[in-house]
């Protein structure tokens, strides 16, 4: 049977050591246990360490997602798209702007498509378009078309243009 299922997580938010289980503390000091406050320059390495431990956590739920949809040899994809980056201490070396605020930092996310073997024999010349399309300007916008494009879902008034797993994919403004 066809599945499209959605796994939406906690991810890299604020605050960030409750995004990790304690075997995932890996990078310290990183403050565990402590209140969430302080969020200046004077905690700068705590926080930097447990933003890094909160991607080291999800990059291992993202890849026993992989994992599973390897061992299962089913024809699958995997998108990983984050909703916003962080801003910690980028623009402004004695604070966290988080979100708040557009900038290189909040703006440019982490976006990437895993296809199965099975799904790259049956849609190879969509495998072939992400590829092509890998290095190009996405956005909010591509999302759903992409999805539904990938996942070989019929929409009415459905947009190649707006898909970067299409051949005639136009890069976001």
């Amino acid at each position: 049977r066809n599945l499209f299922i959605v796994l939406h997580t906690m991810g890299n938010h604020w605050e960030y050591r409750r995004g990790y289980p304690p075997e995932f503390d890996v990078f310290k000091p990183s403050a565990p246990g402590k209140p969430a406050n302080g969020m200046d320059a004077a905690n700068r390495e705590a926080i930097l360490n447990a933003y890094d431990n909160s991607i080291l956590y999800a990059d291992f739920i993202i890849a026993s997602v992989v994992d599973l949809l390897v061992r299962h040899a089913d024809i699958s994809a995997l998108t990983f798209v984050s909703d916003h980056g962080e801003d910690l201490f980028d623009a402004y070396g004695d604070r966290l702007d988080f979100h708040f605020r557009p900038s290189a930092s909040t703006l440019k996310v982490p976006l990437f498509v895993w296809t199965s073997e099975s799904y790259n024999n049956v849609f190879p010349e969509k495998r072939s378009n992400l590829e092509a399309n890998a290095f190009s300007k996405i956005g909010t916008e591509n999302i759903f078309y992409t999805l539904a494009d990938i996942a070989n879902i019929g929409i009415d008034e459905f947009d190649p243009t707006k898909s970067f797993a299409q051949g005639n994919f136009t890069p976001s403004l």
